[in-house]
């Protein structure tokens, strides 16, 4: 049986952005009301989930999917940060949040924000 996680508590706020990003991009802060796309080891502040033009709807908390093709992140509580190539890996610092569920087949991991 697969189980869903997804949207459990999802909490989405819009940022503009000054740069070409692409759903499911785990992104940071760039300066008041912008965000751009969160380089390697970075500590993002959510995932994009929805594009405007220059507009970007990011998930800033709740679960959410992220692509990770680190083999070495495993479920329960530990740190995350951005791959710098659009997903995430296993991170040594930063907040600490809940790993629900990875995915090595498909090269995900859902992440509680």
């Amino acid at each position: 049986m697969k189980y869903g996680y997804q949207e459990i508590g999802a909490v989405v706020a819009t940022f503009g952005t000054e740069s070409t990003l692409t759903v499911g991009t785990p992104v940071k802060m760039k300066e008041s009301g912008v965000v751009e796309a969160a380089a390697s080891g970075d500590d993002p502040i959510g995932v994009v989930v929805s594009i405007d033009g220059d507009e970007v709807g990011v998930q800033i908390g709740g679960c959410i999917e992220c692509a990770c093709e680190d083999g070495t992140l495993a479920v329960g509580f530990g740190n995350i940060q951005a791959n710098g190539t659009g997903g995430i890996a296993k991170g040594t610092t930063g907040k600490t949040r809940l790993i629900l569920a990875v995915d090595t087949t498909a090269k995900t991991a859902t992440v509680m924000l």
